[in-house]
């Protein structure tokens, strides 16, 4: 099982999405079937890309026809010995997952330095060793959700940019459930 990327260029606004599959023809084939209404893609363009799909290589995919652009590339392979924390991978697979309400107040941006903050305090704390891109091999203190939160509205805050404990929260859940989908941990 691989995750493939996919970027949506349409009418000047960019788009990302993640899709867990077996190949590139099927990430884009349930991407296109799960978007179709949202996109109001035609089904004639829908075969075209699906058979433009079958002509590339299975890392790589570029689709442009009348302003439409979709990329898709291999992110990574599920299958592997180690997983690892792809950070551009977790921000759009968060955003990808936020509720309607949290999307509109705020972007991708947003969502990486949330991120980044989450990742400062959790260094600050001996719960990972960044540098050496590890969970730390000693048993960490117990991470107390509320106390990140506030460290991440605080640190915002000093740098003029304000979040609600709720967007940060949720923020945190959907890591949560990257880190599910991609296999770092258990549900």
């Amino acid at each position: 099982m691989n995750v493939y990327r996919i970027t949506l260029r349409l009418n000047g606004t960019k788009t990302k999405f993640l899709i867990k599959a077996k190949s590139i023809l099927e990430a884009l084939s349930e991407w296109l079937v799960t978007s179709f209404d949202k996109l109001s893609l035609s089904q004639e363009l829908i075969k075209t890309i699906q058979n433009s799909v079958k002509t590339n290589s299975d890392y790589n995919f570029i689709y442009e026809n009348n302003g439409i652009i979709i990329e898709c590339s291999k992110s990574m392979n599920i299958n592997q010995d180690k997983l690892f924390y792809y950070d551009s991978d977790a921000e759009i697979f968060i955003y990808q997952h936020l509720s309607e309400e949290i999307k509109l107040s705020m972007d991708t941006e947003d969502v990486a330095f949330i991120l980044e903050l989450e990742f400062e305090y959790l260094e600050d704390n001996n719960f990972i060793d960044v540098d050496e891109q590890i969970i730390s091999q000693e048993p960490p203190p117990v991470l107390e959700m509320e106390v990140l939160s506030k460290f991440i509205q605080k640190r915002a805050m000093d740098e003029g940019i304000l979040f609600s404990i709720d967007q940060i929260n949720e923020v945190l859940e959907k890591e949560e459930k990257y880190m599910e989908y991609i296999g770092i941990i258990k549900s």
